[in-house]
């Protein structure tokens, strides 16, 4: 005849919560990993979209100006003039909390300008974001063609 308790004892329920312990020790770093890269390309796919949207406006002579982006440590902002010189900002946009633009070079300058009616920078260039462990790049060469480096 068996035994009348019925149920685990003590050390199966030990290792139990021990294997559950390594494990989630193993998965949540991984998932804060993920969860920080997701947000950093989120961001860098947001700030190449800004930048296509400006050269599409440029190219297609919205209100006959040109178009481009300003770029700020923490947000970016759309500017148009007749020329680089003469553009003013439009909209701000903020960046998320966390990740910064680090650097952006274009040429001489740290924004970005199409003419109208071009798709072509005024100067090709780079954005460096980053959120202080992890960097992604946005870039765009002479001919327009934007690109993602993570």
């Amino acid at each position: 005849m068996g035994s009348k308790y019925k149920g685990f004892t003590l050390i199966e329920i030990v290792v139990v919560i021990g294997i559950m312990i390594a494990a989630f020790a193993v998965v949540f770093p991984l998932t804060v990993s993920q969860i920080r890269e997701n947000k950093l390309i989120s961001t860098a796919e947001e700030v190449a979209g800004a930048i296509f949207e400006a050269q599409q406006y440029a190219y297609n002579k919205k209100n006959g100006l040109g178009y481009g982006i300003k770029f700020n440590s923490d947000s970016y902002e759309y500017i148009s003039g007749a020329n680089y010189n003469e553009a003013v900002a439009d909209d701000l946009f903020t960046i998320e909390s966390g990740v910064d633009v680090t650097e952006s070079l274009f040429g001489t300058k740290t924004d970005i300008f199409f003419q109208p009616g071009s798709v072509r920078p005024d100067d090709p260039g780079e954005i460096t974001i980053s959120d202080g462990a992890l960097t992604v790049t946005v870039s765009i060469n002479s001919e327009g063609a934007i690109f993602i480096n993570d």
